[in-house]
């Protein structure tokens, strides 16, 4: 099982990845109790697919999950239709 250990910085990772060039403000609040550094939100402003992490500003939609379904989303194992 994957499991994504910094929910920020997988982003920076993902940076050059188009996620089907929608542009977007979402607010990913992740609940992990075993990586407490892990363990709260980041706002991910998607310009054309292409991820970056905001400081501030507002959001469109907010997305609340575990970081196991977390994972499973970055990993393309689930889509956010089935969570």
């Amino acid at each position: 099982m994957y499991r994504v250990i910094d929910t920020r910085g997988i982003w920076d990772e993902l940076a050059d990845h188009s996620f089907n060039d929608v542009s977007v403000r979402v607010k990913f609040t992740v609940r992990d109790s075993f990586v407490t550094e892990n363990d709260g939100s980041v706002v991910i402003h998607f310009v054309d697919g292409k991820p970056g992490v905001v400081d501030g500003g507002g959001y469109d939609v907010e997305v609340k999950l575990d970081v196991a379904w977390f994972s499973s989303l970055i990993m393309g194992v689930v889509d956010l239709r089935s969570l």
